[in-house]
């Protein structure tokens, strides 16, 4: 897929990708991959090597089903790798995540939508993983190098997935990171 298929005003992803040797796999992780690897991001194939992380479990296998060659989805919540532990209360899950302070969410209870369940799990129980790491421990447990590109988009916990990044970080092959911000809570 050539990258005039990325938004032509974004060029970034051009940039980025002459920075690789074009032969040398273009490794990716995408944490908060739900609805599956962006487009811009698949953009980037032949040699394009993709860790997507999520914890819905039912949306992580679905998606790995249909995966092509080179992408793997893992059903687990990244963060930080010491204080972001499953937290499934409302309340609790408040203080860590300012997503239940916004507009979308009271408009989502406003509506009785389970946005999640609906979008992701074709109206099946939304199930999430016990399965928690960070990215600096799935380099390690995977023996994968440092990422070209970072993608983070967890409507919440984006500084506790970079804050478990702090090792991958400090490497020079990590050329751009792309993080959803809210500015709010």
């Amino acid at each position: 897929m050539p990258l005039q298929s990325v938004n032509p005003r974004a060029n970034f992803l051009k940039r980025l990708k002459e920075t690789v040797d074009e032969h040398e796999p273009f490794y990716v992780i995408d944490v908060g991959a739900s609805g599956g690897v962006e487009d811009y991001i698949l953009s980037l194939l032949p040699n394009l090597v993709v860790d997507a992380f999520d914890p819905l479990v039912t949306e992580m296998r679905r998606l790995q089903e249909e995966a092509p060659d080179g992408i793997t989805y893992f059903p687990s919540f990244v963060g930080d790798g010491e204080d972001s532990k499953p937290v499934h209360d409302e309340v609790a899950a408040s203080r860590r995540s300012s997503f239940s302070l916004t507009s979308a969410q009271a408009a989502q209870n406003r509506a009785r939508i389970a946005y999640t369940q609906e979008r992701f799990n074709s109206g099946e129980a939304v199930v999430l993983s016990d399965d928690w790491t960070s990215i600096d421990q799935h380099r390690a447990a995977h023996g994968r190098p440092a990422p070209d590109f970072i993608k983070v988009d967890t409507d919440g916990m984006d500084l506790q997935v970079l804050l478990g990044a702090k090792s991958t970080l400090d490497d020079l092959r990590v050329s751009a990171i792309q993080v959803e911000c809210q500015f709010h809570g």
